[in-house]
């Protein structure tokens, strides 16, 4: 289960990362997220924990809106970023239910 919460917070971050580089493939003209949002001029830190949000709100499957898909590399991503999220909980959610059922045994030596 750890190794499960470690690979969510990496594939995550992988992501928020993507999320910004959807902005800088653009040269962050005016339709890409960072310029709508109006964070051209921010620091790395404010610009990662929007990415962050975006990423995680996304893949969640809560989608607020607040950060949308405009641009087709933003677009492109987040699709992909819902697909996978979609799968990805999917697995998560079907392995843990079937440790708590008992269908599958957990080796404790790793």
């Amino acid at each position: 289960m750890i190794q499960g919460c470690i690979a969510t917070v990496v594939i995550t971050h992988l992501f928020a990362c993507f999320w910004f580089l959807t902005a800088k493939i653009s040269d962050f003209g005016p339709e890409t997220w960072v310029a709508r949002k109006g964070i051209i001029d921010e620091d790395n830190f404010t610009c990662y924990v929007y990415s962050l949000y975006w990423a995680m709100q996304t893949v969640i499957t809560l989608g607020y809106g607040d950060i949308p898909a405009v641009t087709s590399w933003e677009m492109g991503l987040s699709l992909f970023w819902m697909l996978f999220g979609e799968i990805f909980y999917s697995f998560i959610v079907a392995t843990y239910t079937a440790i708590i059922s008992g269908q599958i045994e957990i080796d404790a030596s790793i």
